[in-house]
């Protein structure tokens, strides 16, 4: 008898010990460096660093301890870090969407004194490249702006369009093997790029930059071009936070003999007048690549949206003829698009949604990549929506009162779609890829008339 009572309170005692240690582990605070600077590493970091896109570094413990408030705010809207695509509609490689246990995370972390913890339990953040250096080594060939573009200090975003043809030292060799076995990758250099928006490098066989260019042959620049969006182009893109591109192995970007390479950029005003000369570092294959990734324009036709409509929609569809695989996605719109929705269906019929923006912000354009490549069978439909908000309950509406909206080139007009990043399975199908964009575009232009 004596026994049982003793084994019953060596019980008791256990689980009272056990109660007290998890109530401990509960309470101890979450600590800097063991609970929120990989988050920051994973999440933030490739904006928020020295001479990186954003104008506020969180490199160490002190930077992100004296804005801990703030950054609570900021990640519980979901403001920061920016990340747009809804979880619900595909998966998709490299998100700075923050789960929520990250978010509780921060929020905790900052709520119970924003502690630093031990230095040790992390193990440091990535060492990054020099702003003025390449963090893919040396490109093979780097192509420079013939002259500095002048952002003025004040006034709404500006374009400028740069034709990198008068490159220094740029050998018949070189030029050569980019036509014959394209580009692998490119890494964009600004300097400070805390004033840019956007930039696209791209291929354009049409030779209408070449022409736009004689009227701007002074300045080395004109206000804004774009590759088209009724035949398959090619093109790279950064944004705030953007590194070194590179295709996957044996794969690249074509580039037609005869074609030329042009650079359009966005800049942003910062409250003073800044100067930039814009660079690109082009790595390009050893040899000729069994794959080529080129890019279907899914612009959704002609849109004439009228002033003070707050429920415009707009759309278009591809059937693929051949197989191809799909590796990403670029949308396109400006301010008053709202939404841009796009989804798959399959020759069996299977239907599922593929990508989409539920709260399109057009400071917040990006190229992405799923996660998983998605295999194409010929015979499948991908069909892209958007939907607009032309009145003045949108607060991006760069017009008040609202004025109609069209289709167009400048940033006030509309030039929305999806491109949609593929590697045809067949090289030579390419050509059976164009016929089927060309039925597409008359298809648009037949419907919206």
């Amino acid at each position: 008898m004596v026994s049982q009572i003793s084994m019953w309170k060596i019980q008791i005692l256990i689980n009272l010990l056990l109660l007290v240690t998890i109530s401990s582990a509960k309470a101890s605070p979450l600590t800097y460096y063991q609970n929120i600077a990989p988050i920051f590493e994973k999440r933030c970091i490739s904006c928020h660093h020295d001479g990186g896109g954003a104008p506020i570094s969180f490199t160490t413990y002190e930077s992100v301890k004296r804005r801990a408030k703030q950054i609570v705010i900021v990640t519980k809207s979901r403001f920061m870090p920016p990340w747009k695509p809804d979880p619900s509609c595909g998966v998709l490689a490299d998100s700075r969407r923050l789960s929520n246990e990250e978010l509780a995370a921060i929020s905790s972390w900052a709520a119970t004194g924003a502690n630093s913890g031990n230095a040790n339990a992390f193990s440091g953040l990535k060492q990054r490249a020099p702003v003025s250096e390449w963090s893919n080594g040396r490109p093979d060939v780097i192509l420079q702006a013939k002259n500095a573009f002048q952002i003025p200090a004040e006034g709404p975003d500006s374009y400028a369009s740069f034709l990198l043809a008068d490159i220094p030292n740029f050998s018949e060799e070189q030029i050569d093997r980019i036509w014959k076995n394209g580009i692998r990758g490119v890494e964009f250099k600004f300097g400070n790029s805390s004033f840019i928006r956007y930039a696209m490098l791209f291929v354009d066989t049409t030779r209408v930059t070449r022409q736009l260019m004689l009227e701007y042959r002074d300045k080395g620049f004109f206000p804004r071009s774009g590759p088209s969006l009724v035949s398959i182009g090619a093109f790279f893109e950064w944004t705030p936070g953007s590194h070194a591109q590179m295709l996957p192995k044996n794969t690249s970007m074509p580039v037609r003999q005869g074609g030329d390479l042009v650079l359009l950029v966005r800049f942003h005003p910062t409250g003073k007048r800044e100067a930039v000369t814009p660079r690109v570092g082009v790595y390009l294959n050893k040899h000729p690549s069994p794959h080529s990734q080129i890019s279907i324009p899914m612009g959704v036709g002609m849109i004439d949206i009228p002033a003070g409509s707050s429920s415009y929609t707009a759309s278009t569809s591809i059937t693929f003829p051949v197989p191809v695989t799909l590796n990403g996605c670029s949308p396109h719109a400006e301010h008053v698009c709202k939404e841009i929705n796009a989804a798959i269906t399959f020759p069996d019929g299977e239907q599922k949604p593929l990508f989409c923006i539920k709260d399109w912000d057009a400071d917040w354009q990006e190229s992405y990549r799923f996660l998983n490549p998605i295999n194409i069978p010929a015979g499948t439909k991908i069909e892209v929506t958007c939907k607009y908000d032309n009145s003045s309950a949108n607060s991006r509406n760069p017009f008040s009162p609202p004025r109609r909206m069209m289709s167009g080139m400048h940033h006030v007009n509309q030039m929305e779609g999806l491109w949609l990043h593929i590697i045809p399975t067949n090289e030579k199908d390419i050509q059976r890829l164009t016929f089927a964009l060309e039925e597409k575009t008359m298809n648009d232009m037949t419907s919206s008339r």
